[in-house]
């Protein structure tokens, strides 16, 4: 439900998606194989120019923040250089 919301809002005149977020509960902002893997279904981003953030979670609190970027380069999202502890 919603990839098909993002995709309808991406799909509308004047709309980008900008990022995607999700949590890590009680591990690390890592963009982890399955992070890959739901970002990339057939080994290509389905939204290459949106970031992905991902926020660890610990004891019920944000910890930390990392944004990972698509870099057709190295063919994989890559860590954005600014980390944000919480």
């Amino acid at each position: 439900a919603e990839r098909e919301a993002m995709e309808a809002l991406r799909d509308r005149p004047g709309h980008r998606l900008l990022a995607v977020y999700h949590s890590h509960p009680d591990h690390g902002a890592y963009f982890s194989d399955t992070d890959q893997a739901a970002a990339t279904p057939f080994g290509e981003p389905t939204y290459p120019e949106a970031a992905q953030i991902v926020v660890s979670v610990l004891h019920g609190k944000a910890a930390e923040i990392k944004v990972y970027l698509w870099s057709s380069r190295e063919e994989t999202y890559v860590e954005k250089g600014a980390d944000v502890s919480v």
